[in-house]
Parts: C-alpha cells; structure tokens; sequence
C-alpha cells in the first residue's frame, strides 16, 4: 500500500512538473500580452525614439519627454500574442526606443496589419493600428529621407 501511494505521488508530481513547463512555453502563444510585457520595456526608461520607415529608409527621433509619452500611448490597449512563423511583406515603420545612455530597448512595429514581426517573432495584435493613427505618425514628426 505504501510503494502504491509513493508511485502515485511520484506520478502526480511529474503530471504537475510537466504541465508547468508546458504553460511555461506556450503561455506566450495563448495568452495576450501589452507591448511593455511582450518587449520588456518600462515607459518612464525610454529616453529617445528612432522611428524608422522600413519601405523608405526615412527616420524621425523624439526626444521630447512628453512627446514620448504621447506617442507610446499609441500602444496602449494593443496586446499581442506570438503566432506560428507567417509570410510578412515589408518591414513597414519601426520606433527604435533607447534609455539615457542611448542603449537600444527594444524596436516596437507599427503597421495597420493584425500580424506584426519583431526580435524575430510573429504575433497577432488584438486591436491594430489604424491608417488614421500611422498617418498622424508621419505629419507629427519630421522625417529625414534616407542618403
């Protein structure tokens, strides 16, 4: 009756271990995350943004505090779940954040596409971005065409 109890414990422990480790990995695939979780970026630590237009190769920075914190907001609300590996055409526009020692954070996509790619992952937004709030994008801050 012991050695059963022991098996049976031994067993359950495993189920237990097991089941963790798989929440562990595939939490990221089931469960929505905010860009700040999913990117690992505190809002008040970004010091400068390099936003990016991949098609063009154009860049605009802000460096304004307050500028900053209105164009994170744009993020606000938006989660993101990692997908399976998709077919993706273009990079569209990146913002490059960076802290006070200009050390790169993290590079957060824009696009008006419910699928995005980043640090070589796919995810899926839950609310993507509009062309309204992209076009704002580019009239708010002065872009510098690529050489």
């Amino acid at each position: 009756m012991k050695k059963t109890k022991i098996i049976l414990f031994s067993s359950l422990v495993t189920v237990v271990i097991v089941a963790l480790i798989a929440f562990f990995f595939l939490s990221p695939y089931l469960i929505p995350r905010s860009f700040p979780q999913t990117f690992g970026y505190n809002p008040d630590s970004v010091a400068r943004i390099e936003l990016v237009d991949g098609d063009s190769g154009s860049r605009a920075q802000i460096t304004d505090k307050e500028e900053i914190r209105k164009f994170l907001t744009l993020f606000d609300g938006k989660k993101l779940k990692k997908q399976q590996k998709q077919q993706l055409l273009g990079m569209g526009l990146k913002a490059d954040l960076y802290t006070d020692s200009d050390q790169l954070i993290c590079a957060l996509p824009v696009s008006a596409s419910d699928r995005l790619k980043a640090n070589g992952y796919f995810y899926e937004i839950n609310v993507p971005f509009t062309k309204e709030e992209i076009a704002a994008i580019y009239q708010t801050y002065p872009f510098i065409p690529a050489e």
